[in-house]
């Protein structure tokens, strides 16, 4: 897998915290769980999976 693609994975999930914090990215009021984007996940590697096959497409 390109390593971008799971670069956007974690990207992703940076973007869905700061709409909770206003777009401002303050590590504090995020959760130990929102700070580590675990690639290990289903969900990630499905992801990783998509944005790889469109990057090559």
């Amino acid at each position: 897998m390109s390593l971008c693609s799971r670069c956007f994975v974690c990207l992703d999930q940076l973007k869905m915290n700061e709409k909770a914090t206003n777009l401002v990215f303050m590590p504090e009021k995020y959760t130990r769980e929102q700070l580590v984007c675990d690639m290990d996940k289903r969900r990630n590697k499905i992801k990783t999976i998509s944005y790889f096959l469109r990057q090559n497409i």
